[in-house]
């Protein structure tokens, strides 16, 4: 297959400009890029526009290649155009997409997740990870008869989940009280919210790992005081399911859940989530109004099928774990040389930049000049890693290379004490309230 050049002068910039003009004309939410923008560097174009993947590696619409560690965003586990995965697809569209009865796909994958995760006793199928938490949170007060939920962290766009940030706009205010947000691996504050609201809690909602992992104890203290307030336990594993262990974090830090929502990498791309749990909970779904026209759409469930027996049988897991383990380890030499307070925190399969500020530098300004030294060099990342099974030493060889020159340019900006002339993107604006930061 013959790759694009990726020499600065063959870059066909004009092609890229085009497009993102016919996409500020008519595409409303089209600006999926790691700062959710059109940015330009001095060497060139920012990727703004993708065009194409293959394995761990990602070609923007001007022909320029990346060392892809964003992956979808996550999904794309076992690498862009598995084969396995792509044939999958290839044979069920000769028989149908979409069926106006169940498909026996559908059973096949069910059983296969149940196979997996821990918690599945049942398995609902959605397209997105919003869905399936809605519907955990639905099923959670419907078998409670409670509203209040307790939640750590970002579960999707429904109005449950986003009546907790103040800066989303079009909530009905009626919403804002009925969630209350809990702080990460403080499980004293979280025992204090239950006893506040006592009687009162549905259930709680967590990552059981994201930027940190779990302190030694914690979900296990989680799932004990869950049970004595008569809340449902709900995990989502829409990034660690099948990411950090075959059945995700649940099967890894050994604490079982009664819902556990999982997704990205249940497809390797392709639009589906599932909804797992316990039967007593999971089959209340029939009196809270669930149904999705293509919960069944049968070229995702056919990439699902494909992408299981692939992470069941081969070692997926554990060349995820050993390439983060990799990147872990450059960035903090790189870092070290450096004299800088940064590291990649998190599990090794999905890891994240986590540094300090420093003077009136704020952390998240100085990873976003990371991230543009990275950018500049190949490497294509919104500050999180997550690795997939194609990932090879070519593609850490470079990463780390990219960090060593991204901390000797943050060292120099250091020195001067301003990112003024150094960081000539805009800053990553990762979640709503970040843009203050960039300041």
């Amino acid at each position: 297959m013959n790759q694009p050049s990726t020499d600065p002068k063959s870059l066909n910039v004009e092609r890229t400009a085009a497009l993102w003009a016919r996409l500020e004309g008519v595409l409303a939410s089209g600006r999926w890029t790691p700062t959710q923008g059109m940015l330009c560097h001095d060497s060139g174009v920012y990727p703004v526009l993708a065009q194409r993947g293959l394995g761990g590696r990602m070609w923007d619409t001007s022909g320029a290649e990346y060392v892809d560690w964003m992956m979808g965003w996550g999904p794309v586990v076992l690498g862009h155009r598995h084969p396995a995965v792509e044939n999958a697809i290839r044979l069920q569209l000769s028989e149908g997409t979409l069926m106006s009865l169940t498909h026996p796909l559908e059973i096949e994958v069910a059983e296969t997740v149940r196979a997996m995760v821990p918690c599945a006793e049942g398995v609902a199928f959605g397209k997105n990870g919003s869905d399936v938490l809605a519907l955990a949170v639905r099923i959670a007060r419907a078998h409670t008869g409670r509203e209040l939920v307790l939640y750590h962290g970002y579960h999707g766009f429904h109005d449950w989940c986003m009546a907790g940030i103040p800066q989303c706009k079009g909530m009905p205010e009626s919403l804002r009280d009925t969630v209350q947000e809990f702080p990460f691996n403080d499980v004293e504050a979280l025992a204090q919210a239950l006893e506040r609201n006592a009687g009162k809690v549905a259930a709680i909602v967590l990552e059981p790992a994201r930027e940190r992992e779990p302190a030694a104890g914690y979900l296990a203290r989680i799932r004990e005081l869950a049970d004595a307030h008569g809340a449902v336990l709900i995990f989502d594993e829409i990034l660690t399911g099948f990411r950090l262990a075959k059945g995700g974090a649940q099967e890894l830090y050994g604490v079982v859940p009664d819902l556990a929502a999982v997704g990205k990498a249940l497809a390797n791309g392709m639009p589906l989530s599932a909804l797992c749990g316990r039967a007593r909970f999971l089959y209340s779904i029939v009196n809270v109004g669930y149904g999705l026209t293509y919960r069944g759409e049968l070229l995702s469930l056919a990439a699902a099928k494909a992408s299981l027996e692939v992470i069941r049988s081969e070692p997926v897991v554990e060349r995820l774990r050993a390439t983060g383990e990799s990147l872990r380890r450059g960035f903090a030499a790189s870092a070290a040389r450096h004299g800088v307070d940064a590291r990649l925190s998190g599990p090794s399969p999905r890891l994240q930049i986590d540094m300090g500020s420093y003077g009136r530098m704020s952390a998240l300004a100085q990873a976003s000049l990371l991230i543009q030294e990275c950018l500049k060099r190949g490497v294509l990342t919104n500050g999180a890693f997550n690795p997939c099974y194609a990932h090879d030493e070519r593609d850490i060889a470079q990463t780390v290379d990219a960090f060593e020159a991204a901390f000797a340019t943050l060292a120099q900006a250091r020195d001067a004490g301003t990112l003024q002339g150094f960081l000539t993107t805009p800053g990553v604006a990762i979640k709503y309230g970040d843009d203050d930061a960039l300041r």
